[in-house]
């Protein structure tokens, strides 16, 4: 970025100006606006890289249905092309600099990819975006938000149904479920342990390193030295003899292209090789590492928790189990596979459902006592709340009862009877019990369930007298028709 002085504003040059040519320009310095397409063939073309290249694209003819030759362009692969040639010229990225920009441009590709790609990270709420594949159909997981105002991020596999070969998509669940299960997995991966490991495996590198440089540097001797004699004995021949001259000449000049060659390939080793870490730097790794879970949990920037988890993790394959549980395959980046099971959250009519343990409980309850309000009595005493998060209601009991078919039990005292049994003991119908029962003749009591009479030797003598002192109703006498003559 480039900054005038009086600050401002901040300028990017690029963003007027980038140089083109060919076609009529041919030949000319033109510049132009940079733009897309432009700016991803600066980052491909190896011309860059001190890199020439002649057969990039090819030209294919065929023949349309209207009998005319058509003519095509198609670009080829980089191992098809015919020239290659590096370091032939000035480069402004080194070459391993072009390579790393076009993995990182084949990795950020969404489309038309041969191979399945992660794809950019990008700045949503969901960390496992580009990295999740669908263990029925292998395609990819793409992301739905639901909800009433779209906060709620989904993963759901819909090619299937997006070409039409099912009525519906494999699966889809909630982002919160999957999310916290791979974060915490990453996280116990960067621990102060592990950073151990791996700085002792680092020191192991550097000492590697360390043992080659050194014969690499020997090797640059070697040549140096046979530069050097070569050189001696070229300057102490005669110039009469030309053909000695010459002779020596060339083996100074092959000796030197062997120097050069080997001072290229030691530099070329240096830098590939890793720099190494200071004992404080080292310190510091070891003592961050106490603090990443506070640190990952400080930051909200997802793009650069979506770059951290996909340098420890290839992909994820997710199975559906059931209608209740999801299996995810996790393969690091070291070829590892981890898995995990996950539970689903219960959708909301089996979140209202009472699980077996407060249904059984209630069932011995209305057997102890055989009365809802004391049930529910006993819940709140325990501090056990209902499927709603309320304190226990008599109505609540009563919908668990109805619901799963606890009766409430009878309890009956000695020489109690119920209405239908009174009916059938004395031979008259439930209207006539409950008349008497009306007019105080019987002695009852009511419960929840129904009404129960007490009738013991005394009141069942006392109320078949009652039954014959009773008035009788008088017979029904049919009218007769009078006969006509």
């Amino acid at each position: 970025m480039v900054t005038s002085q009086t600050g401002a504003e901040t300028k990017n040059p690029f963003d007027r100006y980038t140089q083109s040519y060919g076609g009529r320009w041919q030949g000319k310095l033109v510049w132009d606006r940079l733009n897309y397409t432009r700016a991803l063939n600066i980052l491909s073309h190896p011309f860059y890289a001190g890199v020439y290249t002649f057969g990039r694209h090819k030209s294919y003819k065929s023949i349309n249905a209207q009998g005319e030759i058509v003519v095509q362009t198609r670009r080829q692969a980089m191992n098809e092309w015919p020239v290659f040639i590096k370091d032939h010229h000035l480069s402004y990225i080194t070459y391993e600099v072009f390579e790393l920009n076009r993995q990182r441009c084949l990795l950020n590709k969404s489309n038309k990819s041969s191979v399945p790609v992660a794809g950019p990270a990008r700045e949503g709420a969901t960390l496992l975006q580009g990295i999740l594949y669908c263990n029925q159909c292998g395609r990819r997981l793409t992301i739905r938000y639901a909800g009433k105002d779209g906060s709620i991020p989904t993963y759901e596999c819909n090619w299937r149904k997006r070409e039409g070969l099912t009525g519906k998509s494999c699966f889809s669940f909630r982002a919160d479920v999957a999310d916290p299960v791979v974060e915490k997995a990453v996280i116990s991966v960067l621990t102060p342990a592990h950073l151990d490991i791996a700085v002792s495996a680092l020191e192991q590198v550097e000492k590697r390193n360390s043992a080659l440089n050194r014969q690499w540097e020997m090797n640059v001797q070697r040549h140096q030295y046979q530069a050097d004699l070569a050189q001696r004995r070229f300057e102490q021949v005669d110039p009469a003899n030309r053909l000695v001259a010459a002779s020596l000449e060339k083996s100074w000049n092959s000796e030197l292209e062997k120097l050069s060659e080997a001072k290229r390939e030691y530099e070329l080793q240096l830098r590939q090789q890793q720099k190494s870490l200071s004992a404080s730097k080292k310190q510091e790794i070891k003592a961050l590492a106490d603090r990443i879970p506070e640190l990952w949990s400080a930051t909200t920037n997802f793009k650069d928790k979506k770059r951290i988890i996909r340098l420890l993790v290839s992909d994820i394959t997710v199975a559906k189990i059931g209608d209740k549980l999801l299996l995810l395959k996790l393969r690091w980046q070291t070829g590892q596979v981890q898995e995990f099971q996950v539970s689903l959250p219960l959708n909301i009519a089996d979140q209202l459902r009472y699980p077996k343990a407060i249904v059984e409980q209630v069932r011995e309850l209305t057997k102890l006592y055989g009365d809802d309000r004391i049930t529910a009595d006993k819940f709140n005493q325990q501090h056990i709340i209902s499927a709603t998060g309320k304190p226990f209601t008599e109505e609540m009991i009563q919908w668990i009862r109805f619901k799963h078919h606890i009766p409430l039990p009878l309890i009956k005292f000695e020489h109690e009877l119920t209405v239908s049994e009174v009916a059938t003991r004395f031979s008259i119908s439930t209207h006539m019990v409950y008349y008497y029962v009306a007019a105080n003749v019987l002695t009852s009591r009511k419960t929840r369930k129904c009404i129960l009479i007490r009738v013991n030797p005394q009141d069942d003598a006392a109320f078949r007298q009652a039954l014959d002192n009773a008035p009788k109703a008088a017979p029904r006498i049919s009218k007769k028709e009078p006969d006509y003559v």
